[in-house]
């Protein structure tokens, strides 16, 4: 899915994040919410070659560089995420902490 997706709005070029499209996407965003993303993706930008091995290591028909790249975006910016953007729940609160959630 997340490599359909990247290949339509132009997100990626087959190796890693084009980052004029990522500021493109993400020019209605308020600027703080702009920093957590540009934050994030230089953070996964970084660790291409980590992702690249990671992307190789899925046995898989589809190609996992998307994925791979989006799951690290997703963690960083939960991670680095302001306060003004933190929702106040005991589940949010637990899972910054890193407590495991159990059934």
């Amino acid at each position: 899915m997340w490599d359909c997706l990247g290949l339509a709005y132009g997100l990626f070029d087959g190796k890693s994040m084009v980052q004029e499209k990522v500021l493109e996407l993400i020019s209605p965003l308020e600027k703080g919410a702009q920093d957590v993303v540009l934050f994030s993706v230089a953070h996964c930008h970084k660790d291409k070659e980590v992702i690249n091995h990671r992307r190789n290591q899925t046995p898989n028909e589809c190609d996992a560089l998307a994925g791979k790249y989006m799951l690290c975006i997703k963690n960083a910016m939960f991670y680095n995420c302001p306060a003004e953007y933190w929702k106040i729940e005991p589940l949010c609160d637990e899972f910054d902490s890193g407590v495991p959630l159990c059934d």
